[in-house]
């Protein structure tokens, strides 16, 4: 069995997915598997999988219908051989040493999680390049600590900067409910697992980022409060009563995502019944209103029904002065 196997979903990648197998063909860390995981791509990319597949056996082709990153991930753990577990997007690269930083740092340090800074480069012009890294290794047991140092030091809990033990990876599963911060969960539950992690003061993953992660691209308010509501309930469990400060903002972190889902409720043109489904499920878990629109849209004394028709009232209103506005 390998040492590493890397997960790879592929969904409509061909422009730049050459560059990502290659540079896992360039591992100066030989011992892995390449697991390719179509998800239904419309274009070359398939062809481009096969081709690379029967140059190199290592590398694994797994072709099934159109699911989504998450569902596409699940598939390649199914099969992953590895004794550790990576992930990469299609449209990013690696360092050609990048296999051997992390086997070696798990081999002397006896951690179940590697993680490693990144570059992230914004695509398609390369406007900018954002480096990530830390000054020095740290490896730990408390997990609130790493969890603290993983935002503070913007390593987060993504996937793609990191290798697991498979006996961890493969007892989790990503969520296929949601399209956002669904890795990062799978990086919670792996923390969950774990007994040391270590952090390591070196970049090995580019991350390309087309900006299609951030929160103003997803158009789904109850996605938005679904995920707001698991990422303070990790931070909860991992933190178990310590690390206030870190707790105090992903609470707010939290109420402003709320915030956010009622307005996008309203000015995406959701239904009564909609806004009503979401009143009843996704009301503050702490109890507490802390932005206008969550205290417009979960209390006050008046019925909920009420309070939604004076707030497309408002709205309404302001739209048309809007508009008149700019007539003039």
């Amino acid at each position: 069995m390998p040492a590493i196997s890397i997960i790879i979903p592929v969904y409509n990648a061909e422009r730049y997915l050459r560059q990502c197998i290659e540079s896992v063909i360039a591992q100066t860390f030989e011992d892995w598997e390449a697991i390719l995981v179509n998800d239904g791509s419309k274009d070359g990319s398939l062809d481009i999988c096969q081709e690379y597949a029967a140059k190199d056996n290592r590398i694994k082709v797994i072709d099934k219908p159109n699911g989504g990153v998450s569902s596409a991930r699940n598939k390649g753990l199914e099969v992953a051989q590895g004794d550790w577990i990576t992930f990469m997007d299609s449209d990013d690269w690696l360092d050609s040493d990048a296999f051997e930083i992390y086997h070696d740092a798990a081999q002397r340090t006896g951690a179940d999680i590697v993680k490693t800074g990144y570059r992230r480069i914004l695509s398609p012009d390369v406007i900018d390049r954002s480096e990530y890294t830390i000054e020095e290794e740290i490896t730990s047991e408390d997990k609130g600590d790493i969890l603290v140092l993983l935002q503070e030091t913007e390593y987060h809990t993504f996937v793609w900067n990191m290798i697991v033990t498979s006996q961890i990876a493969k007892e989790v599963r990503f969520d296929e409910s949601t399209p956002w911060l669904e890795d990062q969960f799978f990086g919670y539950e792996c923390l969950l697992r774990a007994g040391k992690i270590t952090l390591l003061p070196k970049m090995v993953y580019n991350y390309r980022t087309h900006e299609n992660g951030s929160l103003s691209t997803v158009s789904n308010p109850f996605h938005i409060a679904y995920s707001g509501r698991k990422d303070i309930e990790y931070k909860l469990r991992i933190c178990n009563k310590k690390h206030t400060d870190f707790i105090n903002q992903g609470w707010n972190t939290y109420h402003i995502w709320q915030a956010q889902a009622i307005d996008m409720l309203y000015r995406n043109g959701y239904s009564y019944g909609e806004r009503k489904l979401f009143y009843k499920k996704y009301a503050p878990i702490d109890g507490k209103c802390v932005y206008v629109d969550e205290i417009k849209f979960f209390s006050g004394i008046l019925p909920f029904w009420l309070r939604d028709l004076i707030e497309r009232l408002k709205r309404y209103v302001k739209g048309t002065l809007v508009n008149i506005s700019k007539k003039k």
